[in-house]
């Protein structure tokens, strides 16, 4: 899961080499509210993320859609974009008229989010108490903290959602 308890700037930047002031900005206040699986969703009124993983039943307001993998698994993810209207694309390229995202996978396992923007940038909620941020790439924020994106998948943009 994302790093717990961050420091100024709201997200420990050791972790994450490749930001720097030139290719992201900070777009939100801290916030426990809402995590990155949630945010990359669109959603800023839960966290989600299976039932059960270690250090987050006591934490506000987690949820995992009932009738999907209940486990920290790439497939668990998938399904649950899956039920959101995503599907699996072949990567993080623009397309026009779509949104996407892309996970982070770290030994096997996932661990971040991200949706692109109509913009062609991304966005990313850094922490479980972080901020939001718009970053150029999924480069930027690629590295030992989220491991690399190599699931990306994508549904048809909608107003609302942009």
């Amino acid at each position: 899961m994302a790093t717990p308890n961050p420091i100024w700037p709201y997200y420990p930047l050791q972790y994450f080499p490749g930001l720097d002031s030139a290719n992201h900005r900070i777009t939100s206040p801290m916030s426990r509210r809402y995590n990155c699986i949630a945010w990359a969703a669109g959603r800023d009124d839960h966290n989600a993320w299976p039932n059960g993983v270690a250090g987050l039943q006591d934490e506000p307001a987690v949820t995992w859609p009932e009738g999907i993998r209940n486990d920290e698994s790439i497939e668990a993810f998938v399904e649950y974009f899956r039920l959101l209207g995503y599907t699996l694309c072949d990567g993080p390229d623009f397309e026009a008229g779509f949104e996407k995202v892309a996970i982070f996978v770290k030994d096997g396992e996932p661990k971040h989010a991200a949706r692109q923007l109509p913009s062609q940038k991304w966005t990313s909620k850094m922490g479980f108490e972080g901020v939001d941020i718009e970053h150029d790439d999924l480069e930027c924020i690629a590295g030992n903290q989220y491991g690399e994106a190599v699931v990306f998948l994508k549904r048809p943009a909608t107003s609302d959602r942009a």
